[in-house]
């Protein structure tokens, strides 16, 4: 079970993570290669919007230092505000590259892509972008029943700050960057590690 806050940076005055809220459940299939999972964004929810995304996570190999471990992560977001024609469904992989540091400790890197497959976007104009990437890195650590993590990530670094909405810090005026905070909670006998 797991439960991250966090977003882009935007504003006028000050700069603050959008806050985006997010609930999410993994549960692994084959010992620590593989696992499911799905999450629910509850900010969203304020807004009158389902979104729901569920994936896999699979581990082709894993971290032996000095050498990272991979995970690839292929999944789906679906929205809607429950209005004609609203549905959305945005296919998503994400590639990480994760360090072991320590039991339960982690630093990771890695790229998410988003996949727009629609020629119009939401609200009526051409959507002229459809891959829609965010590199990231960050920290996970803990002792295996608790887990903590701080991530940073630069969304759509090659789309002019021009094209959004709201006010955005990026590299000059491209992409938005963004922090999240996370925690999660296994359940299982075997979970915890020593310290």
């Amino acid at each position: 079970m797991s439960l991250s806050l966090g977003g882009p940076f935007t504003g006028q005055l000050m700069y603050m993570p959008i806050p985006q809220l997010g609930i999410g459940y993994n549960r692994g299939i084959l010992d620590s290669t593989l696992d499911i999972g799905a999450g629910w964004y509850v900010t969203s929810a304020f807004y009158g919007i389902a979104h729901v995304d569920a994936g896999l996570n699979w581990r082709p190999w894993l971290t032996n230092a000095p050498w990272p471990g991979l995970m690839v992560s292929p999944g789906v977001f679906l929205l809607t505000d429950f209005s004609p024609e609203s549905f959305r469904a945005y296919p998503d992989l994400a590639l990480t590259l994760f360090w072991e540091l320590a039991p339960c400790r982690y630093l990771y890197t890695g790229i998410e892509s988003w996949f727009e497959l629609y020629t119009e976007r939401s609200d009526g104009n051409p959507q002229n972008h459809h891959w829609l990437p965010a590199p990231y890195f960050g920290i996970d650590m803990g002792n295996g029943k608790w887990q903590f993590q701080v991530e940073g990530r630069l969304y759509t670094p090659h789309l002019k700050n021009s094209y959004r909405a709201v006010d955005n810090v990026g590299i000059g005026d491209y992409g938005a960057w963004g922090i999240f905070l996370g925690v999660s909670r296994s359940f299982g006998a075997d979970q915890e590690r020593p310290e």
